[in-house]
């Protein structure tokens, strides 16, 4: 097996690019080496579908914008970015970039391969990473179609697939209020390694997951509003993975990124299954919750106790009182089986 390497350019990026490639090449493994991934497989020939998919999507928005938020595929790179206005811009470079994407990468990934492309702050490339992708720290003015900040360049390969990566290894939600947009983005990578069969379990996990909602949650609410809405997902291999959650904000003409966090899943996902196994009207809680203010509190309280192993009774106490105010729209059997749900939380 060959074996490559992300380039470095932080956790978010390096992320993206390695589900980008376990999307197009046959990966067997992936193991982690701090902020970067090796990558051990097959990297000859990329998925013709995947790139074929992606360049009949990208020629039906150049001739017809307005389907780009009922894409499937492209409708993560709106959903994902809170500075729409370089929509157009980005998803040219897009086009430009999947033409690069073909033939053999064994050789373009390298150790080295960073500082041997001049890829960076300072970067030679003619790519720029937007938020979503590079995830800069920080807080920035916007004006027009540029960000008041030195921007990070990188080579066609890392664009095509940080793209790639964030279209089929992320879940995205957003939030859309009066004086304020917020992205909250979300994508499982190993802790110490993962085999083939677990990455794509990751990808089609959260694929399909891109959901705008009226009420901000919580970095931890989000990560148990992905775990518990849709599919189940029940456990991986031998090695526990990490849930990496970032969020960019805009207010105004202002932008900001919050520094990211990494959670091992471990346990989590085995008790997020229990829960939804044993008080099947679970996932309809948190979609309640996550639709007003005082159902956000709640839930960032049960984020507490499933992710965190935190005091169950102050956060039951307030389930109870939202669920009785709440009686006639989450239903009867919701409120009478609370004392099962309990159970589940509290147990050791």
């Amino acid at each position: 097996m060959a074996e490559i390497y992300t380039p470095g350019h932080g956790i978010v990026t390096d992320s993206l690019i390695m589900h980008g490639i376990v999307k197009l090449y046959d990966v067997r493994k992936v193991e982690r080496v701090g902020e970067r991934f090796k990558l051990m497989g097959s990297f000859e020939t990329p998925d013709s579908g995947t790139l074929s998919l992606l360049e009949e999507e990208l020629r039906i928005y150049s001739k017809h914008p307005e389907v780009l938020s009922s894409s499937s595929v492209l409708g993560k790179v709106t959903d994902s970015n809170v500075n729409v206005s370089v929509t157009p811009k980005w998803l040219g470079k897009l086009s430009d970039a999947l033409t690069e994407m073909e033939g053999d990468i064994t050789d373009v990934y390298t150790v080295d391969h960073k500082d041997k492309l001049k890829e960076g702050r300072k970067g030679k490339q003619e790519y720029l990473l937007y938020l979503p992708l590079s995830f800069v720290y920080g807080k920035f003015s916007q004006s027009d179609y540029s960000v008041t900040a030195k921007d990070y360049s990188v080579c066609g390969h890392c664009f095509a697939l940080s793209n790639i990566g964030l279209i089929y290894g992320t879940a995205v939600v957003r939030y859309s209020g009066k004086d304020k947009t917020s992205v909250t983005l979300m994508t499982i990578i190993p802790d110490e390694e993962m085999d083939r069969a677990d990455l794509l379990l990751a990808q089609r996990f959260v694929q399909g997951k891109s959901v705008s909602l009226y009420t901000e949650l919580t970095l931890k609410s989000v990560v148990l509003y992905v775990l518990s809405v849709g599919e189940t997902l029940f456990s991986f291999g031998e090695h526990s993975p990490q849930v990496l959650v970032w969020r960019l904000e805009r207010s105004g003409n202002f932008m900001r990124s919050l520094q990211p966090m990494a959670l091992r899943l471990g346990g989590v996902l085995k008790k997020v299954a229990e829960i939804k196994a044993d008080y099947p009207y679970f996932t309809n809680i948190v979609l309640k919750l996550s639709r007003s203010e005082d159902g956000a509190v709640v839930l960032d309280r049960l984020a507490d106790i499933i992710l965190f192993n935190g005091d169950p009774y102050p956060a039951l106490r307030q389930l109870s009182l939202f669920l009785r105010k709440n009686k006639d729209e989450v239903g009867e059997l919701t409120v009478k089986d609370l004392p099962n749900f309990a159970k589940i939380l509290t147990k050791q």
